[in-house]
């Protein structure tokens, strides 16, 4: 194939870099979107090129969001309210954002949360008990985790 004028890669040359990118570790469209970009692929080349790698099974939004959701809680920290953010954000579907989330243990989940708030609470030097547990509510929501669930791991004062 010809070289594109604006770029370096053919078209075979995109996509093998692309396609090795994607059998290395999950990445979504939006990610390979924005690498092809930084390597001056057109968007007509990059559409195709998206398209084959879905085609390929390189890319699989399910198969992304569960990974992604896995990682970020453990790794990060975060919630289910944040983490489905930033896959809405990615372009990511609604029902594989739902697998995804499906995927978390809850026990996993429950025990991130735990940690993130009495870790927290070590560094508050905050003496009232309402100011407090209001400060830890609001960094676990910051963080994505549900009110509904945050309660249940408040420390009693």
């Amino acid at each position: 194939m010809r070289r594109n004028a604006s770029s370096s890669l053919t078209f075979d040359e995109a996509f093998g870099r692309a396609a090795q990118l994607c059998a290395g570790s999950e990445h979504c469209a939006w990610d390979i979107r924005q690498k092809l970009c930084k390597w001056g692929i057109g968007k007509a080349d990059t559409d195709k090129i998206i398209e084959k790698l879905y085609d390929e099974n390189y890319i699989d939004d399910k198969r992304f969001a569960r990974a992604y959701s896995i990682d970020r809680l453990r790794f990060s920290h975060w919630g289910r309210i944040k983490i489905k953010a930033m896959l809405q954000g990615m372009g990511i579907p609604g029902s594989a954002i739902q697998h995804g989330l499906e995927q978390i243990d809850g026990q996993e989940y429950r025990e991130v949360m735990e940690h993130i708030i009495a870790q927290k609470d070590k560094t508050l030097v905050e003496g009232d008990p309402y100011t407090r547990r209001m400060k830890l509510m609001s960094f676990a929501a910051g963080r994505g985790f549900e009110l509904s669930e945050i309660h249940n791991f408040l420390p009693e004062d």
